[in-house]
């Protein structure tokens, strides 16, 4: 059985969370959960675990 690693993305200038999901192919509500925040709190430098 193959286990997948987390990934790290760092936030650039615009992204959106929505912009971040499609990327990764995953939910946008799974990455706000996973990460413990709001879509507002997104700033350029913020690092997001993408499970």
């Amino acid at each position: 059985m193959k286990k997948e690693l987390n990934k790290l993305y760092i936030v650039e200038e615009g992204d959106t969370i929505e912009g971040i999901a499609k990327k990764y192919k995953k939910n946008e509500i799974t990455i706000l959960i996973n990460n413990s925040i709001l879509p507002t709190m997104i700033k350029k430098g913020y690092i997001l675990i993408i499970k």
